[in-house]
């Protein structure tokens, strides 16, 4: 016990001198020391101890979790009858489950239907289609138990008797034959009435003709024509009046003949040069107002691409606007976009395109305008011009001696004509005027009997009367005189043509070529009309019906409310599994595949949720994510917590790793020479190094595999990575 503390002591003793030799000793220092503490230390390499481990490579990216299979509804045409406004009328709640053959929503009245099936709805569904969109719609019908046929691609009254159901059972009238329609129908049937009309008139015109004439008609046909020679014979010519017309017209002409030789007056002068000179102004005038509708013209086209200029510009601004949006930046906000946001934007962009596509028409019509005023320009001047020519060449006749002499020579030809035609008259005009006179002595033979004193008074009057009556139809005989003489004519003509028709041999080759030609025009009109009838019926408006992958569905957003317009997308449904669903950068796409393994981590899990990749788009930008990167869906492998719907999740893809531990240094230590290999530096003793050409392989979490190609490398090894400066 003694010995070990006086071992102890000694140990304290030898400890405090050392310490206290140390204390005094370190202020004291030689004039080399001094010396070599003021020179700058030297230079040191920067290592780090080359590493034996297991490497491994990760993708970290973002997910939401939601509903699997979203989609987008949108009308996929127009709605039956509906002309006005696409206002919503009915819509579900969100969250909502539909069902296959239930309306989606309700626009304007008219039901947006959904079915079953992998081909999207392309075209109106109508009586008489063939094809794979109208197979889907009678595969849905069966499964709602309306259709009890066999689904067939073909739309046939059973198709339609179907939908007819199917509609009423939901609350709606079908889309039945339309105001158009009908009228269609009618007239196709009324062709087919009237075609058999002119068949069944045919057929009985070929056997008449067969027949040939009765001997009633033929002597009905003799009598016609001895009747109408009776009434030519005993028409008169002409009456005296028409030699008054003759002997006047002979007069004017003899009368013109004088003025012509007496020249122009002046008042005839005065007017043609009047007549020049409002020629003159009109020509001005309308020189003048072709200037002026030239130039509007000119600069309705200035405006036109002014107009245009400013909505291209509009249009691009909007386009920008809607592109940084999509890039994930608000163009006023610089915030993320919503989705109503986004809407509106997209909604700028159409309405500046619409501007757009209005300013380039006006410039088309415009320019239009502008090529077509020189042809209407020179149709107006040439018009006014020919206007000053034609009041020129008056004048000018007026005031010529040689065109005074030919005007002379016509009129005179006139006279000459008028007085042929006055020597006719005679030979018509005794026949016409016995007749007025034996009428005229009629008259007055029925005037004597009348002259008996008693109630003479009374008798003499309606005598006279009856002479003036006489006379007055004396008077107006002649223009009746020819209309009876050519009507007694054309009465004995047509007379004469329809016995020589009736004795005529039948044509019975264009009464056979005109029955053919009737029950060719009644067949064509039968087919046309049951063409019509197998078109008009049930059908389904484009608009009307959408075709899903697979329902029910459920409601995960909705974009056009009650009492809104509907214009593009209108809700979004999503399947009744929960997806993860989130995107990669472009750059990593290469490094993430489809199958690939995944895990969904989240502070509120304990442990994460092992998964795979279901989808990897191979486009970037699709689907509403950013230009730069990929869209994907991961399929959970285990469940998903509720409270984890509705969540952004981190998403941890493996995409690489070593079969077992690898020698692995900092990426910094790599280095290349000329001729490209790769080397890594090793510190040795003191401040030597040694290189060792390595081949590089995994890279992950800071370091890169090393396989050393020429030289060693040992446990314990420092790999330079870097030098420090010596100040």
């Amino acid at each position: 016990m003694k010995r070990g503390l006086s071992v102890t002591i000694v140990v304290l003793v030898v400890a405090v001198s050392a310490g206290a030799g140390w204390w005094l000793g370190r202020g004291i220092r030689s004039p080399a020391q001094i010396a070599a503490e003021a020179e700058p230390p030297e230079a040191s390499l920067i290592t780090v101890q080359v590493e034996r481990t297991e490497l491994s490579a990760n993708v970290i990216t973002r997910a939401d979790v939601g509903y699997d299979d979203p989609a987008i509804l949108s009308l996929g045409g127009s709605l039956g009858g509906v002309t006005g406004s696409l206002v919503v009328t009915a819509v579900p709640g969100r969250g909502e489950e539909l069902a296959e053959g239930e309306a989606a929503i309700e626009i304007a009245g008219r039901p947006v239907f959904l079915l079953e099936g992998p081909i999207p709805v392309f075209r109106d569904m109508r009586p008489g289609a063939v094809g794979p969109d109208v197979l889907q719609v009678e595969q849905s019908l069966a499964r709602l138990g309306f259709f009890t046929g066999e689904a067939d691609q073909v739309w046939d009254d059973d198709t339609g008797a179907a939908v007819e159901a199917w509609y009423q059972s939901r609350g709606y009238q079908a889309n039945g034959i339309s105001e158009q329609e009908q009228t269609a129908l009618k007239t196709a049937r009324n062709r087919v009435t009237t075609a058999d009309d002119a068949l069944r008139a045919a057929r009985k015109a070929l056997t008449d003709a067969e027949a040939g004439p009765t001997d009633a008609q033929v002597r009905q046909a003799r009598a016609a024509v001895a009747s109408a020679e009776a009434g030519w014979e005993g028409i008169d010519a002409t009456v005296a009046a028409a030699d008054a017309a003759a002997r006047q017209a002979l007069a004017d002409a003899e009368q013109a003949v004088r003025d012509l030789q007496a020249g122009p007056t002046d008042a005839q002068v005065r007017q043609a040069r009047d007549a020049v000179a409002d020629a003159e102004g009109n020509l001005r005038r309308t020189e003048s107002r072709v200037a002026d509708e030239d130039a509007a013209a000119a600069a309705a086209v200035l405006d036109a691409e002014r107009a245009r200029e400013s909505a291209a510009r509009a249009y691009a601004a909007a386009d920008s606007n809607q592109q940084s949006a999509r890039m994930g930046v608000h163009p006023e906000t610089g915030n993320v976009p919503t989705a109503g946001e986004l809407e509106r934007l997209r909604l700028a962009v159409d309405a500046a395109r619409m501007e757009l596509e209005k300013a380039e028409k006006a410039i088309t019509d415009a320019r239009a305008a502008l090529r077509e005023r020189p042809m209407q320009s020179e149709s107006d001047l040439r018009t006014a011009r020919n206007g000053l020519l034609n009041a020129q060449d008056a004048l000018d006749e007026l005031l010529n001696p040689s065109d005074a002499a030919q005007r002379l020579e016509k009129a005179r030809r006139a006279v000459t004509d008028a007085r042929a035609a006055a020597e006719r008259r005679p030979a018509l005009a005794d026949i016409e005027r016995d007749e007025a006179r034996n009428r005229l002595l009629d008259a007055r033979d029925t005037l004597n009997e009348l002259l008996n004193p008693s109630d003479a008074a009374q008798r003499l009057e309606k005598a006279r009367r009856a002479v003036t009556d006489a006379r007055a139809a004396a008077e107006r005989r002649p223009a009746l005189a020819r209309i009876e003489r050519d009507e007694a004519r054309n009465r004995l003509l047509d007379a004469q043509d329809a016995l020589a028709e009736l004795l005529k041999p039948p044509d019975l080759t264009a009464l056979q070529r005109r029955v053919d030609e009737s029950e060719t025009d009644l067949e064509t009109a039968r087919n046309d009309l049951d063409k019509l009838e197998k078109e008009y019926g049930i059908w389904i408006p484009a608009g009307e019906v959408i075709f899903l992958k697979r329902t029910p569905v459920r409601v995960d957003a909705i974009t056009s409310e009650l009492g809104s317009r509907v214009s593009g997308g209108f809700m979004t449904v999503t399947g009744s599994d929960l997806a993860v669903r989130g995107s990669v950068l472009a750059r990593d796409v290469s490094l993430v595949r489809e199958g690939g393994e995944a895990r969904i981590e989240d502070a509120s899990l304990t442990e994460p949720i092992p998964g795979s990749i279901r989808l990897l788009e191979n486009r970037p930008g699709t689907r509403n994510v950013a230009s730069d990167r990929h869209y994907m869906e991961i399929t959970a492998a285990g469940e998903i917590p509720d409270d984890l719907v509705g969540k952004n999740v981190r998403i941890v893809i493996p995409v690489g790793g070593t079969a077992g531990e690898v020698w692995a240094v900092p990426a910094a230590a790599l280095s290349a020479t000329a001729d490209g290999a790769v080397r890594i530096e090793i510190a040795g003793e003191g401040s030597s190094t040694r290189f060792v050409e390595v081949e590089p392989g995994l890279s992950a979490q800071g370091l890169v595999e090393v396989t050393p190609l020429d030289g060693e490398i040992a446990a314990g090894d420092m790999v330079v990575v870097g030098a420090a400066s010596g100040e």
